[in-house]
C-alpha cells in the first residue's frame, strides 16, 4: 500500500491550484530503502539540493530529510520518492514573489520483479521516441515527465525496457534507468551532456568504477552512437530502485555473459 505525508502530515491531497499540477513548477527524487537505511543518501541530497537552486526554492532542506529519514526507519525496506512543487500563487507563468513550497512523501513496496530481473536480465529495445536536446533542466527530474509518459506508451510486451537516443542520435538512457555497457575491459556510459537525466545510482557507480578495486577496467564517459552499443559485450541499466541489472536482449542481439554485471552485484552487495 502506497502511503503520503504532505508538508510532513498524513495526506493523499492537493490544492488543485498547486503549481506542480498547473505547470510542473517541481520536481522529485525517488530513493531505495533496505534496513531503514536511504540508499546513496548523499547523491539525492545533492540532487535535491542542486534542484533548488536551479528553480529558485528556498525550503526547510534539514526538517525535510529529517522527516524523509524516519519515514524510512519505519518502511525498512521499500522506496520513497520525495516531491517538492512551488506551491500555490503567481499568475499564469509567473511565480509568486514569496512562494511557499509544498513537500510530500510517498512510501511503497518494491515491485518483485526487480529482483527476478537481477537474476535472468531484460529485454531492451530502441525507441522511436527521441529525447530533446540543450534543455537546462533536462538532467532534473522535473514534474514534467511527458517524454517518458509517450516513451512507456511505445513499450510493448515484448521488451522490459526500452533504449533511448537523443535528437542528435547519441545514446542517451532508458525510459527509466541509466544505461552502462562493456566491450573488452572497457566500460562506457552516456555523458549525457546535452539530454538524460543524472541518475543517483549512475552517479553512485561511477564513483566505484573509479576506485581500485575496478583498476583492471578502463571506465570511459562521452557521446555515443547507437552502433557504439550494438557493438558491446554486456549491458546493463541502473536505478535507484532496480539498483543494477543486466540485459539479456537488446533487439536482435543476445547477451549471454553477464559476468561483470554479477561482478557489481556481488561487490556492492547487492
Amino acid at each position: 500500500m502506497i502511503k503520503h505525508w504532505v508538508n510532513g502530515q498524513p495526506s493523499d491531497s492537493l490544492p488543485v491550484e498547486d503549481r506542480g499540477l498547473q505547470y510542473g513548477d517541481g520536481f522529485f527524487t525517488t530513493m531505495a530503502v533496505r534496513n531503514g537505511k536511504i540508499q546513496n543518501l548523499d547523491y539525492h541530497q545533492i540532487r535535491i539540493s542542486h534542484g533548488l537552486r536551479l528553480l529558485n526554492f528556498s525550503v526547510d532542506v534539514a526538517k525535510i530529510w529529517q522527516f524523509t529519514e524516519q519515514k524510512a526507519t519505519s518502511l525498512n525496506d521499500g522506496g520513497l520518492k520525495l516531491t517538492i512543487t512551488r506551491g500555490v500563487g503567481g499568475r499564469g507563468y509567473q511565480s509568486p514573489e514569496h512562494p511557499s513550497p509544498n513537500w510530500i512523501i510517498s512510501s511503497f513496496a518494491l515491485p518483485p520483479i526487480y529482483k527476478e530481473w537481477q537474476e535472468v536480465g531484460v529485454r531492451l529495445a530502441l525507441a522511436k521516441t527521441r529525447l530533446a536536446v540543450g534543455n537546462v533542466f533536462s538532467h532534473l527530474k522535473t514534474l514534467n515527465r511527458i517524454e517518458q509518459v509517450a516513451l512507456k506508451q511505445e513499450l510493448t510486451k515484448d521488451n522490459d525496457e526500452l533504449l533511448v537516443l537523443d535528437y542528435l542520435g547519441n545514446v542517451s538512457e532508458a525510459i527509466t534507468a541509466n544505461v552502462f555497457w562493456r566491450k573488452g575491459k572497457k566500460i562506457y556510459t552516456p555523458e549525457l551532456k546535452l539530454a538524460g537525466v543524472f541518475g543517483t545510482q549512475r552517479s553512485y557507480l561511477i564513483e566505484k568504477l573509479q576506485h581500485r578495486e575496478f583498476a583492471d577496467f578502463e571506465l570511459n564517459i562521452d557521446n555515443y552512437p547507437l552502433a557504439h552499443i550494438q557493438n558491446s559485450d554486456e549491458i546493463w541499466l541502473t536505478n535507484s530502485l532496480l539498483p543494477i541489472v543486466p540485459v539479456r536482449q537488446f533487439e536482435s542481439k543476445t547477451y549471454q555473459d553477464f559476468s561483470f554485471t554479477q561482478r557489481l552485484l556481488g561487490d556492492l552487495g547487492y
